[in-house]
């Protein structure tokens, strides 16, 4: 078996394996693959905290939520403390509003138990849902976890210096009101805000109040907690981040929940943690030590594909350790998923650094709570814009730039061509899926001197495919003068073989800015074009009858046509195999064809309008530009042999065409280019001629003696 084939047979086997792999791990429910320790024990703690029991943020999962806390009250200790506290009913508490035209992004559900959220309810944004249906549920940014703290609850931890640890999420919190029969929510012309307050009794002469505020047009809520004390006293605390926010996509996608924690310093990079370390630190025993960030943070929360929740710290002298009061970061398991943990609903709890607090002297701290999208727009404000880029895998270097401050604004500026142009219409929006195929025309317009220069090497290599196998026949048996004569043919010819591989390397960042921006886009999140509701999902033109395997439920048309687009631009532009390397290269390359149709299968239906117009564009330019670009034929060039004879003639013996005028010297980068790839063929003959020598010498008691290594005909 020669060395084409058994690199064609590894591939294959890789391909196969890979795709066998994959298959099932993600039948058995496991894609990807879980510590298996961390995965039983994430499957024990579920017994005591299920999510899908009951569907957080409904009046069941409200009251079985409610029991626990309860439960948690009934303890020994829990009944002392509330006997010597004074005793407030529990209520529950909204703030602003999930209508549309109300000027708020969001309603904020509030309990005076524990002072926590129950619920965030998005305004703009609809629930995720599978393709056909058409909810009218709106998307949940918070939701309680039944035997979990709420969100932004708190705990005592320190008081002068001594473990305290006394949870505040269980008991009932006093509202504070103007009047005794006054409203729990205090309106100030755009803004809402209600006041809790709790005197522990664990902690005698301890104050603390706590404000949450919500504003029309902000994507926060303001939290502001102050400690008071009848005393001289340092007090630590601990507050638990938003959770609860939904997964995207479940059906086609493998993008779960993440932490991130976003350093003082702003150079700084995030630092990320996902769900499925998250559920393996809990178990001791599984080796995972949890994340702990003791730098100080600007911000920490949780992020899915498109939307966000974190705590940022607000107020000056945030970036220096002197200042910053968060001495602690870490993660904190909600409620682990059933079958899968990589599905567990995670947050972060920060902890502050011992706080001196005096009876002249409070302490308050003040954070923005965000919830909501990432978009530039709505982060920028808080300093979060590196959420909007994509941090998953590896990038391409350049391509997270290019795909936030030029591609991103782009597609905005497509979309608003395509929204004024339907006004024209009547229309009282554009079209996402217009503004993608906008978008690609322009990006493929502004790359398309490099294309050309690339359209136009790619046919001047077709036309030396009779004379570069005219030269690998005569001189069959000597690889080395077979390389060179093929160097000077791409010479006199005027032809840099290597220049499409620098042209696509040019283009490479531009592609992967375009598949990044289109890929984390909330903007064409429920975006419906044609028969497609959902931009940000595969397009399923229709269900199967059942469920197939790696394919899923739904039959996904684009990613057929983008495949079938792209061997069809293959099949039309390549040349004629001339040995049978290249006709194997061929094969290769199409049976990569039917592999890539399996991977791009379930991306976003957006990306499949991008590779099909995009590809469609290239099968155009091949077509056109020929027609368009007037090129002399190359005719036939000389090929010399080794005793500097004539191989075959020329138009007029000049080893150039007359009709072609002379090519002029490349100047600049590209002489420079030119040399380093003639150096490198140079070195690469080289060491293929010693390589020979060292062969002709091993074998033969010598072979030529000192001579110089002549090759072998007729060895096979």
């Amino acid at each position: 078996m020669n060395e084409q084939k058994r690199f064609f047979l590894f591939l294959m086997v890789s391909f196969l394996t890979m795709f066998a792999l994959q298959t099932a791990l993600e039948q058995a429910g496991f894609f990807p693959k879980p510590d298996e320790k961390a995965a039983k024990k994430a499957a024990g703690l579920t017994d005591t905290a299920k999510p899908d029991a009951a569907k957080p943020g409904t009046g069941e999962a409200q009251e079985k939520a409610g029991e626990t806390a309860e439960a948690k009250a009934a303890t020994p200790e829990a009944k002392a403390a509330q006997a010597a506290a004074p005793s407030f009913a529990e209520e529950s508490i909204d703030l602003g509003s999930a209508d549309p035209q109300s000027g708020f992004t969001f309603h904020l559900r509030v309990t005076n138990r524990g002072a926590g959220i129950v619920l965030a309810e998005s305004s703009d944004f609809a629930a995720d849902h599978l393709p056909g249906q058409n909810t009218q549920e709106k998307l949940l940014y918070v939701q309680r976890q039944a035997g979990s703290p709420d969100s932004l609850s708190i705990e005592i931890r320190q008081v002068d210096g001594e473990e305290k640890n006394v949870d505040l999420s269980a008991v009932v919190w006093e509202v504070v009101r103007e009047r005794p029969d006054g409203p729990a929510v205090v309106t100030t012309g755009d803004s809402q805000k209600v006041t809790f307050r709790h005197k522990p009794s664990e902690v005698p002469g301890l104050t603390i109040v706590k404000t949450l505020e919500v504003a029309k047009g902000r994507q926060d809520v303001g939290l502001s907690l102050r400690l008071e004390s009848d005393a001289d006293r340092s007090v630590s605390y601990r507050l638990v981040g938003p959770h609860g926010l939904p997964l995207e996509g479940q059906w086609y996608s493998y993008t779960y929940r993440d932490l991130f924690f976003a350093p003082a310093d702003p150079r700084a990079a995030l630092i990320s943690r996902s769900a499925a370390n998250v559920a393996a630190s809990a178990d001791p025993d599984s080796g995972y030590p949890p994340e702990l960030v003791t730098i100080p943070i600007r911000f920490a929360g949780v992020e899915t594909q498109y939307f966000a929740t974190f705590v940022a710290l607000k107020g000056a002298g945030i970036d220096a350790a002197e200042t910053n009061w968060i001495s602690e970061s870490t993660e904190k398991l909600i409620g682990p998923a059933p079958a899968d943990p990589n599905k567990s609903d995670i947050t972060v709890a920060l902890t502050t650094r011992p706080e001196r607090v005096a009876p002249s002297a409070p302490v308050t701290h003040e954070y923005s709570v965000y919830l909501g999208p990432k978009t530039r727009d709505s982060l920028t404000p808080y300093g979060a814009e590196e959420l909007t880029t994509y941090r998953r895998g590896w990038a391409v270097p350049g391509s997270r730039m290019l795909a936030r401050s030029f591609i991103s604004p782009l597609l905005d500026g497509t979309y608003g061509a395509t929204r004024k142009l339907g006004g024209i219409f009547g229309a009282s929006r554009g079209s996402y899926g217009l503004a993608i195929i906008l978008l690609t025309v322009v990006v493929r317009l502004m790359i398309f001197p490099l294309s050309r220069k690339q359209a136009m090497t790619a046919k001047r290599m077709q036309e030396l495919q009779p004379q570069m196998q005219a030269i690998k026949e005569k001189y069959k048996d000597d690889k080395e003068r077979q390389g060179r004569e093929t160097m000077e043919l791409y010479r006199k010819a005027g032809v840099n073989p290597f220049s499409g591989c620098l042209i696509a390397m040019i283009q490479l960042p531009v592609f992967m800015g375009l598949w990044q921006t289109l890929n984390n886009s909330v903007a064409l999140r429920h975006a419906p074009f044609l028969y497609i509701d959902n931009l940000a999902a595969p397009d399923a033109l229709f269900r199967f009858p059942g469920t197939v395997p790696y394919l899923g439920d739904y039959f996904n048309l684009l990613p057929i046509l983008s495949v079938s687009l792209m061997w069809l631009q293959m099949k039309l532009f390549s040349p004629p195999p001339a040995n049978e390397e290249a006709e194997l290269q061929q094969k290769m390359f199409s049976i990569m064809m039917i592999f890539m149709s399996f991977m791009f299968y379930k991306v976003p239906s957006g990306l499949g309008l991008y590779f099909i117009t995009s590809s469609l564009w290239a099968v155009g330019e091949r077509l056109l530009l020929p027609k368009l670009v007037h090129t002399t034929p190359l005719g036939t060039i000389a090929i010399e042999n080794a005793d500097a004879t004539s191989a075959s003639t020329s138009t007029r013996g000049s080893g150039r065409p007359s009709s072609e005028p002379e090519q002029k010297p490349a100047t600049g980068w590209r002489a420079k280019w030119n040399q380093l790839l003639e150096e490198a063929e140079k070195q690469r003959t080289i060491q293929n001629e010693n390589r020979n020598k060292q062969a002709g010498g091993g074998g033969g008691g010598g072979g030529n003696g000192g001579g110089k290594a002549r090759p072998k005909k007729g060895r096979r």
